[in-house]
């Protein structure tokens, strides 16, 4: 993605100046019990990465592409074991089909019907299973995988990627269907596993610009340096940063969770979200020499888990909102060469 020189430093001030937007008032609630939630969220963040590591550690072995067998080992038993256990009944079934009174008749080519059905989606289970893993490998070849994603939807996903989450197959309402096990245990089919998905840089894109160059950012360069603008400043707080702000709004409501996803992604956009974990878990996180937080420590990872997870609530747009306007404000004073580095918050309050 293109990373542009003019806002590198821009998120940087904004993280340092967060205490300018009140993050109690942002729409987040307290964070659940430490003791547990912690030690919860450290456990599922060590599984995710040890599943991370396997897929990662399949795909450095075979650097040409991972063949994939339609049928593992472990499923061509349960397939074969499950119509051997059937084949009794279909004979019997098949008999009746031809020499049993006509109810029997109905009643038996019903059965065989429902079992040609069955043979038919597991097939299609176990071929959609394959290419769903065939997916999964190329996502993270490419290094898509969001990084917004919660540990159990990355042991999901990684589980079913490097293969070790192995299939079963259970009747389901009659119908032999290939389910596999979720990150707590339960059965579930196949395709309805929560693994998470890939990262849409939509709106960083939009903020930060594209490979052309064509983004916010340096449409406030722009803006800057209008004749209008520079005559009357206050442009920018009555008419031009709302204007910017509400073209965000409007991408934020159609993704919502797309500001949550960029602090989570885009190492520019990390000091907002170290201010929030500063704020909320700083007493629990180790930090390094210079007093940020060790981004490292375990810890560290179980809090992000947490705000993955539970600790988000639905007005993480207005935070978002409130910090990205004090970077506009510090970038558009810098490009009016005012050399004012304190953000003029006039607007900068959004309401919900």
């Amino acid at each position: 993605m293109a990373k542009t020189q003019v806002n590198i430093g821009m998120f940087e001030r904004a993280g340092r100046a967060s205490g300018q937007a009140n993050l109690s008032e942002a729409g987040y609630k307290a964070p659940y019990d430490y003791s547990k939630g912690f030690t919860d969220s450290m456990k599922r963040a060590s599984e995710a990465t040890a599943a991370a590591k396997k897929t990662a550690d399949l795909l450095k072995k075979n650097p040409n592409g991972v063949k994939l067998p339609k049928l593992t080992p472990g499923i061509n038993q349960q397939v074969t074991d499950y119509l051997i256990s059937k084949m009794p009944e279909i004979k019997a079934q098949s008999e009746l089909a031809e020499n049993g009174t006509e109810e029997e008749k109905l009643n038996a080519n019903m059965y065989l019907n429902n079992v040609n059905l069955g043979v038919q989606q597991l097939n299609a289970d176990v071929e959609g299973s394959v290419n769903q893993r065939a997916e999964y490998l190329n996502i993270e070849s490419n290094e898509a995988y969001s990084v917004s994603n919660t540990a159990a939807q990355r042991k999901n996903f990684h589980g079913i990627a490097n293969g070790e989450t192995e299939g079963v197959i259970k009747e389901v309402d009659g119908i032999p269907r290939l389910m596999y096990k979720n990150q707590d245990g339960e059965l579930q089919l196949w395709d309805s596993i929560d693994s998470g998905g890939t990262y849409d840089n939509s709106l960083y894109t939009l903020l930060q610009g594209d490979e052309e160059g064509n983004g916010i950012a340096q449409d406030v360069l722009k803006l800057a340096r209008k004749q209008d603008v520079q005559k009357d400043p206050s442009l920018w707080n009555r008419s031009i940063k709302p204007g910017i702000v509400k073209q965000v709004k409007e991408v934020l409501k159609n993704n919502p969770n797309a500001a949550a996803n960029l602090m989570f992604q885009e190492t520019e956009f990390a000091p907002i979200l170290n201010s929030y974990l500063m704020k909320e878990y700083g007493y629990a996180i180790p930090k390094i020499e210079d007093g940020e937080l060790d981004e490292e420590s375990m810890e560290y990872k179980a809090a992000v888990e947490e705000l993955k997870g539970d600790g988000f609530e639905d007005n993480t747009e207005k935070f978002f909102l409130e910090q990205y306007s004090i970077m506009l404000d510090e970038d558009f004073n810098k490009a009016m060469g005012s050399g004012d580095t304190e953000s003029d918050n006039t607007g900068a309050q959004f309401n919900e």
